[in-house]
């Protein structure tokens, strides 16, 4: 609507206003279209790969939303029984799934609900694991980033995929091979059965589909947490 507002008074007056008004009106615009045009492409690139030239000098992957992937990092905060497990993913894909889950889940950010952080600073996906020294550990969005990235890391098939709600989505991992879902929001592995017997309790649609909105170009260059 507001754009039908916009295209009727710009044509009301371009129709309406003296020719001189208009040529004059267009003429003041010329610098400010020349500047955005010389300009947008430098700030745009700069943008675009920020986040990747930090991610080469961490030498760590860059994931999204200003995440970077320190796997062999998260690994030091689980026991010596935990971290076996950890080494060998695919002996046991879901305790694998399980031991992350369990220490991506809680310490929920609240500030972050609903809200994308333009142009965010760098952080490393260990900083969103159980800690004591960290007690904002991301939202859904984050926590099942990370956990899917790290199932990519070794090899392990998984889609990120949102449950709809009616204002918000929620997002979690569904392991396709295995037909189970992995939500680190709340630390558990089910089936997908389960998982929807959850979402459907907390108020969003009892269905689900792959978050493509996390994958696209701009979520992945880390624009926006």
């Amino acid at each position: 609507m507001k754009r039908f507002y916009f295209c009727f008074v710009f044509v009301f007056f371009v129709n309406t206003c003296d020719a001189s008004i208009c040529s004059r009106f267009f003429e003041g615009l010329k610098p400010l279209l020349v500047f955005g045009v010389a300009v947008a492409p430098v700030v745009s690139t700069g943008v675009w790969n920020y986040q990747d030239v930090l991610a080469r000098s961490y030498q760590r992957e860059h994931i999204g939303m200003g995440i970077h992937l320190d796997f062999e990092e998260i690994k030091k905060s689980f026991s010596l029984k935990e971290k076996e497990i950890l080494d060998h993913p695919k002996d046991n894909q879901v305790e694998f799934l399980k031991i992350l889950s369990t220490k991506l889940a809680g310490d929920y950010d609240y500030s972050e609900v609903g809200r994308l952080q333009w142009f965010p600073g760098s952080r490393l996906a260990s900083s969103y694991f159980i800690s004591n020294k960290n007690k904002k550990r991301g939202v859904c969005r984050h926590k099942a980033l990370i956990l899917h990235s790290i199932l990519s890391l070794v090899d392990i098939s998984s889609v990120l995929v949102e449950s709809p709600g009616k204002k918000l989505n929620h997002v979690w991992v569904y392991l396709p091979e295995l037909n189970i879902a992995a939500d680190p929001t709340r630390g558990v592995v089910s089936s997908v059965n389960e998982q929807m017997e959850w979402v459907a309790s907390e108020g969003y649609d009892s269905t689900f589909r792959k978050a493509e909105f996390y994958e696209n170009r701009i979520f992945r260059q880390g624009l926006f947490r």
